[in-house]
């Protein structure tokens, strides 16, 4: 039998590009619209845009792309991650060794927690994205 020859392949993306963007495009997705998310949240600043963010752990969580443990870390670890970064941003800005005398109940203290914790889903969002992102090249590279 004679066959064709197969198609020549695009030699606009690499293979890494390529298997990634066949395989893993829900995973993408969510990688994506975090992202997004995170961009939308340190603009606008609203609590509404967290929604973005939920729907890109959404879409992760249902992708085949990442194992078990991975999402399992993604909806755990990463968000535990956010908070101690942000805790430790606001012990830097407000904490005694900065020569802040006042005490810790004090109404500056808590606005200036309450000011910060809109960057959390920001940096929800991004450390989201480049966790999966991470993740998924990962898995490319391994599949290859």
């Amino acid at each position: 039998p004679n066959s064709p020859p197969p198609p020549p392949a695009p030699l606009a993306a690499g293979p890494m590009v390529r298997r990634t963007a066949t395989g893993h495009a829900q995973g993408l997705a969510a990688v994506t619209i975090l992202c997004v998310g995170a961009i939308v949240n340190a603009v606008a600043l609203s609590p509404f845009t967290i929604a973005i963010i939920v729907v890109g752990y959404l879409l992760a969580m249902t992708s085949y792309s990442f194992t078990p443990g991975e999402k399992r870390f993604a909806l755990i670890g990463v968000p535990i991650t956010a908070f101690v970064f942000y805790a430790f941003g606001l012990f830097l800005a407000r904490g005694r060794s900065t020569g802040h005398d006042n005490p810790l109940n004090s109404s500056d203290t808590w606005q200036a927690a309450k000011d910060g914790l809109t960057a959390v889903p920001t940096m929800l969002g991004l450390l989201a994205a480049l966790y999966l992102l991470w993740r998924l090249f990962k898995a490319v590279a391994k599949s290859g």
